[in-house]
């Protein structure tokens, strides 16, 4: 796949640095050479741009798949799309940096789209986050969900507790229900395979794969307690992503507090949300904090636009009890930080914008069909070659470097075991690390 970005900001670098592997990437811009930090990016660079005359002529254009403007203006995103429209094929992506652009209580993404401009997709890294903050709030104690195989599989991932009954127990001894498997192991920060002899630890992150239905088993029996959902929410920070939360929630039925500093954003918030009650206070206060008795929430969400303040919030909202707790964080490397001081889930509008494009437009292409622990581990779908035909699991040589964790044979879904005998077209789910991915891929394809 070729994707051709325009620009060279900050956005554009991580696309790039994140995609130059797997894809052909080519930079265009109107600089003479790129900024020093892409030397070590295997892309392409051409010193031209939209309004170049040799635009539409070039090969970065005419050959793209995909063409991704990342300027700093969404003014001038728009336009470069409209452009790309008119000499490409390529499916055009218009990235909106700065939000306070719009009237952001009206504005949607879709706007853009459905106005004939030629532009097919919209990157907003603020409705991006938003996105994955509700995908995993909705179901107690899971801390990262998502769904694929035509919605028949999931990945779910859950942090073990003092409370629960797995913990201490070893993997064989597990009485884990049919259709799924404990893939993978995040254990202070580091990504590993289980055994059979694994125990499950207190403050483990485990990534489960399977059927549906025997995710949904699993939550009720080892991670749900009885009768248990989420009811309430509290939003610390009342900026764009603060008040897309607040709305998207409110459709769940849960009571939702939004808490704002700022006396006048505040009061535009009060006009503007739904049902949301609207609190102009120091979310940082721990007396408001007792008087609000906002420890009572089931879910608290750390969304100012400071990742200091953030932190202190994570912290606060762990030692005060509440069951999950979910923080905003400008830079992905931040979040181990954010996770090891109370945060059950620490997420940046950058990398959740990364999951957009990998969710929408990229794994379809290939064999990766998600993404795990911010990229170092891939969920991959790979078919079974002829050569491979009648080989057992365990004869593969997998090794600690991957999983297969779901076969799909001419529509049946089966859970394997190293006994398990693969068949020519099966239809593999694999775990991998990231290291390993490009192993895995030649042992499926050459």
């Amino acid at each position: 796949m070729r994707i051709t970005i325009y620009g060279t900001t900050d956005i554009a670098y991580l696309i790039a640095s994140e995609l130059h592997v797997r894809y052909n990437i080519t930079i265009i811009d109107d600089m003479k050479t790129l900024p020093r930090r892409f030397d070590k990016l295997n892309i392409n660079f051409l010193p031209i741009t939209p309004h170049s005359p040799d635009f539409s002529s070039s090969e970065a254009i005419k050959e793209a798949d995909i063409f991704i403007s990342c300027l700093s203006l969404y003014e001038a995103n728009v336009v470069a799309c409209i452009i790309a429209k008119k000499s490409t094929k390529a499916l055009t992506i218009c990235y909106i940096d700065d939000p306070s652009n719009f009237d952001t209580f009206s504005f949607t993404k879709e706007d853009l789209t459905l106005r004939g401009l030629g532009i097919d997709h919209v990157l907003w890294p603020e409705e991006a986050i938003v996105q994955d903050i509700v995908r995993v709030i909705s179901i107690p104690e899971v801390i990262d969900l998502e769904y694929f195989h035509n919605g028949k599989a999931c990945f779910a991932e859950y942090r073990i507790r003092d409370d629960f009954k797995l913990l201490g127990k070893n993997l064989s001894e597990a009485p884990l229900p049919k259709s799924l498997i404990a893939a993978c192991i995040i254990r202070d920060d580091k990504l590993f395979i289980p055994s059979g002899d694994t125990v499950f630890m207190d403050d483990d992150k485990v990534l489960f794969i399977g059927v549906v239905s025997s995710i949904e088993a699993l939550s009720r029996k080892f991670f749900q307690k009885v009768d248990e959902k989420v009811n309430s929410a509290v939003i610390a920070g009342g900026g764009i992503v603060g008040y897309m939360l607040a709305r998207r929630l409110e459709r769940h039925n849960m009571r939702i507090r939004l808490i704002e500093k700022d006396p006048a954003r505040a009061d535009v918030l009060a006009g503007v949300v739904g049902k949301s009650e609207v609190y102009n206070a120091d979310a940082t206060d721990l007396d408001f904090f007792r008087e609000e008795e906002l420890d009572q929430a089931d879910v608290f969400i750390c969304a100012t636009g400071s990742d200091e303040i953030n932190l202190f919030l994570s912290v606060m909202a762990r030692q005060a009890g509440i069951p999950k707790v979910i923080s905003k964080v400008s830079a992905r490397a931040r979040a181990p930080l954010f996770e090891k001081a109370g945060a059950d889930l620490a997420l940046s509008p950058g990398q959740s914008l990364l999951n957009e494009l990998e969710d929408k437009f990229l794994k379809h292409s290939g064999s990766i069909i998600a993404v795990v622990e911010r990229g170092r581990g891939n969920i991959m779908e790979l078919k079974v070659p002829e050569r491979l035909d009648g080989m057992r699991l365990r004869d593969l040589e997998l090794k600690n470097s991957a999983l297969i964790a779901l076969i799909d044979r001419k529509g049946k879904t089966i859970i394997p075991s190293g006994d398990t005998v693969i068949k020519q077209d099966d239809e593999a789910v694999i775990f991998t690390l990231e290291e390993y991915s490009e192993k895995i891929e030649k042992m499926f394809f050459k």
